[in-house]
């Protein structure tokens, strides 16, 4: 998205709120990605995410690598990125949560015209007393709105509880992603769109490479219907908060060329954000980063 200088600083030091309800967990959420996004305009994009990503954080590149020890890895870009949030939630419990909205990259800085334009999703961890962490980070391209106008930021009511004991966590974590499994299979059999009507929050939001996210169960169920795609899942990790109401899963997603998968054809890499919600797992959030038939991986490229 297209942001002037005073733009971009004004939106990331000043507390736009659309129609949220901020808890303590939320707002520092939200200071956490402005403050990750100020560092990479002040001191570059390699030294800011050495900065923000947990020790075992995971980024696409395009699948899942060890986010510090591959931005270690690459030396710093010669484009400058710039990025804001514009949808935050939190976990119950404070220790989970999740960013989106719109990044930008520019090959001379600020001043210069925009190269790329896209919208990222970090998933933020952090344990008791310590600071918010990247735990996953990637994100999708598409064409920079005509409009740069910032987006108010918005995101549910979360009300911080005490986290529940380690051992029903593990037991979360392995009951979400027996859950992912089976949307994985009602994809198989059903394919994407009639599959997802049973999991998908109300709200919920769809990502996908060269389109502007979608936003609510009807359009996103319209978008898939559009898209006819069958493709064979393949979940491999889930993580939930101590709370028990947040989490998320990651895998491989095949499709051939004729909508079902054959071990040809092209692959993605899915990421869902989950939301206990009346005692049962919705997704909240889908997005896919392209595998290399469709995208090669770059660190200036996006914010992942």
């Amino acid at each position: 998205m297209a942001l002037v200088p005073l733009l971009f600083f004004c939106l990331l030091v000043s507390p736009i709120y659309g129609g949220a309800q901020e808890s303590p967990a939320w707002t520092s959420l939200v200071e956490a990605e402005r403050a990750f996004a100020a560092a990479s305009l002040a001191k570059g994009m390699r030294a800011a995410f050495l900065e923000f990503l947990a020790e075992d954080s995971v980024l696409f590149r395009p699948g899942p690598v060890p986010g510090r020890k591959w931005v270690e890895e690459h030396p710093e870009p010669l484009t400058q990125l710039s990025w804001s949030p514009e949808f935050a939630d939190v976990s119950q419990s404070g220790d989970l949560g999740y960013t989106t909205g719109p990044w930008e990259i520019r090959s001379g800085g600020q001043q210069q015209r925009s190269a790329a334009a896209g919208h990222f999703v970090s998933i933020w961890k952090r344990q008791a007393g310590g600071p918010w962490q990247v735990v996953v980070d990637l994100g999708i391209s598409h064409a920079a709105p005509a409009d740069s106008k910032p987006m108010p930021l918005v995101g549910p009511r979360a009300n911080e509880q005490k986290p529940r004991r380690g051992g029903q966590v593990a037991e979360e974590r392995y009951e979400l992603l027996a859950f992912d499994r089976e949307l994985a299979n009602s994809v198989s059999d059903k394919g994407t769109a009639q599959a997802y009507l049973r999991y998908l929050a109300d709200d919920a939001k769809l990502f996908r490479e060269r389109k502007s996210p979608i936003t609510g169960k009807r359009d996103i169920f319209a978008q898939l219907s559009q898209d006819g795609h069958r493709p064979v899942l393949r979940p491999d990790k889930a993580d939930v908060s101590n709370g028990g109401d947040l989490g998320y899963t990651y895998g491989l997603s095949r499709l051939s060329s004729s909508g079902s998968a054959d071990g040809t054809g092209t692959s993605s890499y899915y990421v869902h954000i989950w939301k206990r919600k009346g005692g049962r797992w919705t997704l909240v959030l889908d997005i896919e980063n392209p595998g290399p038939q469709q995208r090669s991986p770059s660190f200036a490229g996006e914010k992942p």
